[in-house]
């Protein structure tokens, strides 16, 4: 919480007069730590649940899955796969094209997004 709490002050995104509007957080850390009190502060003087995205270098994800809070928009992917950026930018711009999805966890988001990517080639499988 209190890093969240350091970076958005640092970037001018804090709350009070004059700050910053802010868009969205990524985080690229060696863990998949929600800052889950810090993050609800932010959105609430945001006025919006803007997405925040974290990438986890370290693959922490993995071994804490079950104990990292599930946060509405919010997700962790794990770092080492290649295509992160992208796989977080996809499943960030679902979360915005359907905001009646309430508020699935990373995992769900990350399973959600794999599974329609897969139908998609059984689709294309099928055909040929």
């Amino acid at each position: 919480d209190a890093g969240l709490r350091l970076a958005l002050a640092t970037v001018g995104c804090a709350g009070g007069e004059g700050k910053q509007p802010l868009a969205g957080v990524m985080r690229i850390a060696a863990n998949a730590l929600m800052p889950s009190k810090a993050l609800d502060e932010s959105r609430t003087q945001a006025g919006c649940a803007y997405p925040y995205c974290v990438i986890d270098n370290r693959g922490h994800i993995l071994e804490a899955r079950k104990e990292i809070p599930a946060v509405k928009g919010a997700l962790v992917v794990p770092g080492q796969i290649e295509s992160s950026v992208s796989l977080l930018r996809n499943i960030v711009q679902s979360m915005e094209s359907d905001p009646t999805q309430g508020n699935p966890s990373s995992d769900e988001l990350l399973v959600h997004y794999v599974d329609g990517f897969l139908n998609q080639f059984r689709k294309t499988a099928e055909k040929s």
